[in-house]
């Protein structure tokens, strides 16, 4: 079994504040209604959360996994555990309540420590490596989502690993290991991708915790809400106490394809080559939007028709510009400057979600005018505070470039810059004497205006 002396010390509860923020004394919650559905109890723990003040930065929680108050502890707490220390490899997301999970993982040289492809884009796996004589501070800066984003190397999909631990983030869980992320299902994806790629990463034995507030836990969530693709948890970690599940619940083997969609599909890169090996294979890899159709002649015939009686349709790409334009009536617009040119947009928007806001995410629309160097951030008010906005935005950096942070005109009163062009102007002969005919000719290209006063100047 692996020493645990060069442990940091662990930290005190006052660093954390009062675990239950405005409450005088700890608190559960109960399931809304027994027909209720998964987002109504996501929307019961946030609510309750950013009520109470269970919450640190980023705010608001809504849409995120909660960075609760004594997640410091909690993460400690899980170090401790005989599952952690005996692990050699621990996979750890990315959320901000789990980074003194990854800070204690980088504290031991022996363990490897993975985390999440950001958005699944070039892989599943990232890997971590402090550098040798690594300061406690600097093992901090790497544990956090800079860190992530910046410092951590990609894993070939082709190399193969075993995983002993996976630490993922919730917004609910219950006592039998059921548990609810925020909603966009990339942890559940990500445990089928490791299951089936990287020399089956993961498995049915594979030890899964969860850090969050005891808030958090519930006695019983709806089993009918859960289906065979939805990750349970083996281990629940609070500031408080340490919760194994009562029950073993199998954990995703496969990718069921039919649960994802064409958007999903063009959202994460590493999908599409995926399907295609399956497809070779022999699996069945139709998503949730495909239509199986009998008699392809059939089906063009009424297409043929309908095209006919229909009137003319907008592009794809136009209609969901539109609609997205409709949809952000009344949001207020944060103003982005200084962008250096020489970065491309997915790095601001890494940077913007380090910082909570994540590219199309709810209530979130980023535009990027890359050649002029500035940035349009869209929110919605119902879920974000612009003031909130920025505070959280102040000093924000791409690179070595402090970016020029400027709220809507509505709000601070103070329009954003708008940078003037001065126009060119046209040089003109003032002494009428000297014009020439050729002065005269209209604007033409210059090929053609060439050959036609070379005809005109020839004397016969």
């Amino acid at each position: 079994m692996e020493s645990t002396t060069s442990n940091p010390p662990p930290p005190h509860r006052t660093q954390e504040g009062h675990l239950w923020g405005k409450l005088k004394q700890p608190s559960s919650l109960d399931v809304p209604s027994p027909n209720c559905s998964k987002n109504d109890i996501r929307r019961l723990v946030w609510d309750f959360m950013e009520k109470h003040d269970i919450a640190n930065f980023p705010r608001p929680i809504i849409h995120r996994i909660p960075n609760f108050k004594g997640a410091t502890l909690a993460g400690y707490a899980a170090a401790q555990l005989p599952e952690f220390i005996e692990a050699k490899t621990l996979k750890v997301g990315p959320d901000k309540p789990l980074e003194e999970v990854r800070f204690q993982v980088l504290s031991h040289p022996q363990k490897e420590l993975l985390v999440p492809t950001p958005k699944l884009r070039r892989g599943l796996f990232n890997r971590l490596v402090a550098p040798l004589d690594c300061s406690q501070q600097e093992l901090r800066a790497l544990a956090s989502r800079r860190g992530i984003d910046h410092d951590s190397k990609p894993v070939p999909i082709a190399s193969r690993c075993k995983i002993d631990v996976v630490v993922v983030g919730s917004v609910a869980v219950d006592r039998f290991g059921r548990r609810l992320g925020k909603g966009e299902g990339f942890a559940d994806l990500e445990y089928a991708l490791a299951a089936t790629n990287h020399g089956s990463a993961v498995g049915q034995d594979t030890v899964v915790i969860t850090c969050v507030h005891d808030c958090q836990v519930f006695d019983c969530l709806p089993p009918d809400l859960f289906a065979e693709h939805d990750l349970p948890v083996d281990i629940i970690v609070t500031p408080t106490k340490v919760v194994r599940a009562s029950i073993f619940l199998p954990k995703p083997k496969r990718i069921i394809w039919s649960l994802l969609t064409k958007e999903k599909l063009d959202q994460i890169e590493i999908l599409r080559e995926i399907q295609f090996k399956e497809k070779r294979i022999g699996h069945d890899v139709s998503l949730m939007d495909d239509v199986p159709v009998e008699n392809p002649n059939a089906a063009n015939t009424t297409n043929r028709k309908k095209v006919k009686k229909t009137k003319r349709q907008l592009p794809e790409a136009q209609k969901s510009k539109a609609q997205s334009t409709t949809d952000m009536e009344g949001w207020f617009t944060v103003f982005l400057g200084r962008i250096p040119r020489n970065y491309p947009p997915k790095d601001l928007q890494e940077v913007l979600a380090a910082r909570g806001f994540e590219h199309n995410s709810p209530g979130i629309n980023l535009v990027i005018k890359p050649v002029k160097g500035v940035a349009f951030l869209n929110m919605d008010p119902s879920v974000h505070q612009h003031d909130d906005v920025i505070k959280q935005l102040d000093g924000v950096c791409l690179g070595s470039t402090e970016l020029n942070v400027q709220g809507d005109s509505k709000y601070t009163g103070v329009k954003a810059p708008v940078k003037k062009y001065r126009l060119k102007k046209i040089r003109r002969n003032r002494n009428p004497r000297s014009v020439t005919p050729e002065d005269e000719l209209p604007t033409i290209p210059n090929e053609k205006r060439a050959n036609e006063i070379t005809e005109r100047d020839v004397e016969p």
